[in-house]
């Protein structure tokens, strides 16, 4: 919701109804948010290993959340544009449509080439603190063996 607020700043700066300050304030929100929004999927990721669970539930596969994806998009593209018949809300709409699209391929562009870096030894979880194994364990008989003679 942050970030569409912070589109709808910016589609309203680009039409002349906000100021340079609110349009840079919402950039700075929606930058936050999408960062939030990663995180929180980090953690559910990291949370999902930890508890041993297979972290996919009611899901759709990745092919198929693109391909609706794609397809709704396609759905937005068309519907902006449609004449508006000099609607000043339909041409904000629009506006802030295209203005989203372009952001995130610009997102989806970053992603891909942030993706041959070294991002995942980033976020791999280092080992604070290891404790030996013991390479012998006495078994309870032998305990029992043991203190047999201080027993009595």
């Amino acid at each position: 919701m942050l970030m569409l607020g912070g589109l709808a700043v910016i589609g309203m700066w680009l039409m002349g109804t906000a100021s340079g300050w609110a349009a840079l304030a919402a950039v700075v929100i929606a930058s936050v948010a999408a960062r939030a929004s990663e995180k929180v999927s980090d953690h559910a990721a990291w949370e999902r290993e930890w508890n041993g669970g297979s972290g996919t539930g009611l899901r759709l596969p990745r092919n198929w959340r693109l391909l609706v994806g794609l397809v709704a998009w396609a759905w937005l593209a068309w519907l902006s544009l449609l004449p508006n018949e000099g609607d000043p809300a339909l041409a904000l709409a629009s506006g802030v449509f295209w203005l989203a699209s372009g952001f995130m391929a610009v997102v989806a562009v970053v992603r891909l080439i942030r993706r041959g870096t070294s991002r995942a030894s980033r976020k791999a979880v280092i080992v604070k603190a290891c404790l030996p194994v013991p390479a012998h364990s006495e078994t309870v008989r032998d305990a029992y063996r043991a203190i047999e003679g201080l027993v009595r």
